[in-house]
C-alpha cells in the first residue's frame, strides 16, 4: 500500500511541477508519503519525493515548506550528489537573507517566471520573516544532542550540561543564537549563547561543535529531577528560522544510528566530558538528572 501511495503521490506532484492547478492537494500528498519513507528508512525514495516537493514549494513561493525541504535535502539521509546539495544550500542562504532563490531544475519556464514574481512579493512583505520548525520528525542537516554531565547534584553545586551540534551540509552555516530550555525556567537565562554584533557563530561541515553551560542548583531543586525540555537554534539574517528540538535533541534517523553505535562501541554518557571528533553516533543524549 505504501508503494502504491508513493507512486501516486510522486506522479501527482510531478504533474503539479508542470501544471500549477494541482497546487494544494498534491503538495499534501507529498508530505503524506514522506512520513512513511522516514519510518522505513527508504532514503533514496525520500530524496526523490523531497526533490519534487521542493520544486512545488518553489513554484508556490511557500517559504516555510521550501526551507523545510531544503533542510532535509541537505541532511545525511539525502542521496543527492554534493554539487546538488551545494546549489540547494546556496538557495537556502538566499531565502534566509530574504532574497529570491534561483529556480529549481526542471521547472517549466513560464511557471518559474510566475514563481519569481511571487517570491518578490514575499520578500517585500513586512512582519512575516520569522519561522519556527520542530525538526525532531525530520532528518535535518543540523544534528543536535544535549546531555547533563552528572546524574545528580548538591545544593550550591553547579549543574553542568553540554549541547553538541553537527552540520552535514557542504558549506559552513552560521547561526545567531543557541538556547536550552529546562524544566525550571529560572535556569534558562544561563543556557544561552548568541552572536555579538556582526560576528555570527559558525558550524563547519562534518565537524562537531560543543557548547557548555553551567548554573548553580536552587535549594528547592535538590533531590528533584532537572530536565532539558527543548533546544532552539536561530538561523538567518533578514529572514529568521528557529529550529527546535523537543527534549535533548535527536531526529528521525538518530535512534537507529545510536543503536548501531552502541553495538560497536561504548556510548559516552554521564561523567564523560571529553569526546572524540568523528565519534558522533556514540554520543548519548541525557535529557535529565537522576
Amino acid at each position: 500500500m505504501v508503494f502504491w501511495e508513493a507512486a501516486y503521490a510522486e506522479k501527482q506532484g510531478s504533474r503539479f511541477v508542470y501544471q500549477p492547478g494541482y497546487q494544494l492537494r498534491d503538495h499534501w500528498l507529498l508530505d503524506y508519503v514522506m512520513c512513511d519513507y522516514r519510518t522505513e528508512r527508504w532514503w533514496g525514495l525520500l530524496t526523490a519525493i523531497l526533490t519534487t516537493a521542493v520544486r512545488c514549494a518553489y513554484l508556490m513561493a511557500n517559504v516555510k515548506d521550501y526551507m523545510t525541504y531544503c533542510l532535509e535535502l541537505l541532511g545525511r539521509a539525502s542521496t543527492l550528489k554534493e554539487e546538488q546539495k551545494s546549489r540547494i544550500q546556496k538557495n537556502l542562504f538566499k531565502v534566509l537573507k530574504n532574497e529570491v532563490p534561483d529556480p529549481e531544475p526542471e521547472c517549466d519556464p513560464r511557471g518559474a517566471c510566475a514563481a519569481a514574481a511571487l517570491w518578490k512579493d514575499r520578500v517585500s512583505l513586512s512582519g512575516s520573516n520569522q519561522f519556527s520548525m520542530e525538526v525532531q520528525d525530520y532528518v535535518p542537516f543540523i544534528q543536535c544532542k544535549a546531555r547533563f554531565l552528572a546524574p545528580s547534584f548538591h545544593v550550591d553545586q553547579p549543574i553542568r550540561l553540554q549541547v553538541f551540534l553537527r552540520a552535514d551540509c557542504p558549506h559552513p552555516i552560521s547561526f545567531n543564537k543557541l538556547s536550552v530550555s529546562l524544566s525550571n525556567p529560572g535556569y534558562n537565562q544561563w543556557c544561552v549563547v548568541e552572536s555579538s554584533g556582526q560576528d555570527n557563530m559558525c558550524l563547519s561541515p562534518g565537524k562537531t561543535s560543543c557548547f557548555s553551560f553551567n548554573f548553580v542548583a536552587k535549594t528547592q531543586d535538590v533531590g528533584k529531577k532537572v530536565e532539558i525540555t527543548g533546544v532552539e537554534l536561530m538561523l538567518g539574517s533578514g529572514r529568521w528560522l528557529f529550529l527546535s528540538w523537543r527534549g535533548a535533541g535527536g531526529d528521525a534517523a538518530s535512534a537507529q544510528e545510536a543503536l548501531q553505535a552502541s553495538r560497536s562501541s561504548r556510548p559516552r554518557g554521564y561523567g564523560s566530558e571529553a569526546w572524540q571528533e568523528g565519534d558522533w553516533n556514540s554520543l548519548t543524549i541525557q535529557h535529565s538528572t537522576m
